[in-house]
């Protein structure tokens, strides 16, 4: 039996302006989800430092860890950043592979009402974390419930849930491995090393053909390009403290394109063109494999931040 006492171990301030919040417990508990078969040794982490969450309400991306206090700050905006993402990710990957399937030369992000949506709610997000965070989930579009009965819902939940076991350990993380508060060079080492923990503790001794396996890989690849996506929003802010987000999708995921996960690097791919679309990166659809196009993309995004 697996002993996850997780409301004991959090803090959370209940408040239910923000349609996220109804996944509160499921957030809490997904780190212990995320990798089940590790959960007695992760209780013992928790309870050795005390680690508890506490959900905040503020602008900005800050989900961050006290080193000092121990508890693990959960902004409401970014949750629902990570949620919006984790949506369009999974809409533009399916209504993409619809659209190969179906012979089409050219793909339109806003092609269908499902991908326009999609895009509304990032829009949305995006402008929330970077002003009140505090703006009312819109209207009339998808939005996070706890008993979902729209697929697409249900598969973004899920995405949601174990990103946000990844964004949590990574956090963890930090505190089991001693960390300091400190900038530079020194900075990006920690954080290159709490990537390395929270992935390894997700996909460590799973091989590639084991079904859990292929869930929690997509599930990391989500979270990273959630890093991805908010060098947009908040570079300026991360810079010289955090590695570049394309390597972090790199060190984190190279050991775990094999031939066996195809579907999480075309996944990759796709999501790196709606990420990139419209910048000065160029779009990439051409390569023997779609590990080559992901280099491809790194090696472009590596020069053009140079």
């Amino acid at each position: 039996m697996i002993f996850c006492p997780i409301e004991i171990l959090t803090k959370i301030k209940r408040n239910i302006r923000s349609p996220v919040l109804c996944l509160d417990k499921n957030i809490a508990s997904s780190i212990f989800k995320i990798a089940p078969e590790k959960s007695n040794s992760l209780m013992d982490i928790i309870k050795k430092h005390d680690l508890q969450i506490e959900i905040v309400d503020e602008a900005n991306f800050g989900i961050r860890v006290s080193l000092y206090t121990h508890i693990i700050y959960l902004p409401i905006a970014a949750m629902e950043y990570v949620w919006s993402q984790s949506f369009r990710f999974w809409v533009v990957s399916q209504e993409y592979y619809q659209a190969q399937r179906d012979g089409n030369q050219n793909f339109d992000l806003n092609g269908t009402r499902r991908l326009n949506n999609a895009a509304k709610i990032v829009e949305w997000s995006v402008e929330n974390i970077q002003q009140t965070g505090k703006k009312p989930w819109p209207l009339f579009l998808p939005r996070p419930r706890k008993y979902p009965c729209n697929e697409d819902v249900k598969v973004a939940n899920e995405l949601f849930f174990g990103a946000m076991g990844w964004i949590i350990l990574h956090e963890v993380a930090h505190v089991e491995l001693g960390h300091a508060e400190l900038s530079g060079s020194y900075s990006q080492q920690q954080e290159r090393e709490a990537d390395q923990f929270a992935t390894e503790w997700i996909l460590g001794g799973l091989q590639e053909t084991d079904p859990r396996f292929k869930k929690r890989v997509f599930c990391v690849a989500v979270a990273l390009l959630c890093l991805q996506s908010l060098e947009t929003v908040a570079a300026p802010r991360w810079c010289g403290t955090h590695p570049p987000a394309h390597e972090r999708i790199s060190y984190c995921l190279d050991k775990y394109r094999g031939q066996d996960t195809e579907k999480v690097k075309a996944f990759l791919a796709v999501c790196l063109q709606v990420l990139f679309a419209g910048t000065a990166i160029s779009e990439i659809t051409q390569g023997s494999c779609f590990d080559e196009i992901l280099n491809e993309y790194f090696f472009n995004i590596s020069r053009r931040n140079s």
